[in-house]
């Protein structure tokens, strides 16, 4: 009986173990938890704060939507008809119920003396006429990298327009584009620039620096007359300088011209100056006398090449009257064309 007891008291002390152990592993029986594992997606409640918005919704820094009047366009893009806003600081929204805004259209903006920044999303193409005229606080405008057309007078008469620069897509520049914006200082004018309005930046009387890129052809009519700049650098490109394109520049005093160049137009250099001497390539055929009308300084005309095929207006269609420059003619010895003491009443020398 003493053996029977120990035997039971040893099977009752067995399952006390074993079922104690069994709790122990019960609590433990979780597999361990990585600390480099990321929790799963199960077990992280998803949250609507938390998506990022798409494409289409309004930016913070846009202007709502309600500051403009604007029409879908038979393409299906959205042209800005009318800012309305009171605002000085005008981000123009990229999409406008889920489509692209293309236009600026004519007077959107026209004589609003509030605003004093622009920005344009790049999906505008386009801004026609007169959109900017007379906004005379505008200061600063931020141009789409795909705009291809300023149509006339777009920035007319804003006279504290000092900052813009102009994409690489720009195409066409309309007649007075930028007339009278006296606070510009610099401008760089796109190789792709193949159309040109009259006026451009006529009386932009601040601008003092003018880059032309390789690739633009034409410098149109009035283009930078009236002007602050004090040198002009021509690219290989172009092969004409229209009517009083630097005219009426009173600080211009010197001007290099392209070997490529072929026409410079009636009165291109007219008007006050500082010029002294100016050299023709040999490229060019086509020069009127009235090209440096008016240049009281200028001393020297140095042609590189044979006399130009025209120089010389018939009497009936000078418009200006008698010729009121006064310089000397330089030619290459070997040059045709020219001739000595005097070519078309003018002095001539050897070079």
């Amino acid at each position: 009986m003493g053996c029977d007891y120990i035997m039971r008291k040893s099977i009752c002390f067995l399952l006390i173990f074993c079922i104690l152990s069994s709790l122990s592993l019960v609590g433990c029986n979780s597999d361990p938890v990585d600390e480099n594992t990321p929790p799963s997606s199960e077990s992280t409640p998803s949250s609507t704060e938390s998506t990022p918005p798409d494409s289409e919704t309004v930016q913070p820094n846009e202007s709502p939507v309600s500051d403009f009047e604007y029409t879908v366009n038979n393409d299906g893009g959205i042209t800005i008809n009318k800012y309305i806003g009171k605002a000085v600081d005008v981000v123009i929204p990229e999409k406008i119920n889920g489509k692209n805004t293309t236009a600026i259209a004519r007077n959107a903006f026209f004589r609003n003396d509030e605003i004093v920044t622009v920005i344009m999303p790049d999906t505008v193409t386009t801004i026609e006429y007169t959109a900017f005229e007379h906004c005379s606080s505008l200061v600063k405008v931020s141009l789409s990298q795909n705009l291809s057309s300023i149509k006339n007078a777009v920035f007319k008469d804003c006279k504290n327009l000092s900052e813009i620069t102009l994409p690489q897509s720009l195409v066409q520049i309309g007649n007075s584009a930028f007339e009278n914006c006296t606070s510009l200082k610099e401008i760089t004018i796109p190789k792709n620039v193949s159309q040109w309005g009259f006026n451009a930046f006529l009386w932009c009387s601040g601008l003092s620096k003018v880059t032309i890129e390789e690739g633009v052809q034409t410098i149109g009519e009035n283009a930078f007359a009236g002007t602050n700049i004090s040198e002009i650098v021509l690219p290989n490109s172009v092969t004409e300088i229209r009517t009083q394109a630097f005219g009426g520049c009173p600080n211009l005093e010197f001007v290099e011209l392209n070997e490529n160049l072929v026409k410079i137009g009636d009165r291109a250099f007219g008007g006050k100056s500082k010029l002294t001497e100016i050299v023709i390539p040999k490229s060019v055929k086509d020069i009127t006398e009235h090209a440096f009308s008016g240049c009281d300084t200028l001393e020297k005309v140095k042609f590189e090449g044979n006399a130009p095929e025209a120089y010389v207006y018939p009497l009936e269609i000078i418009p200006f009257g008698p010729i009121d420059v006064h310089y000397t003619i330089y030619y290459h010895r070997d040059a045709q064309g020219f001739a000595s003491p005097e070519w078309n009443g003018y002095p001539t020398e050897i070079w």
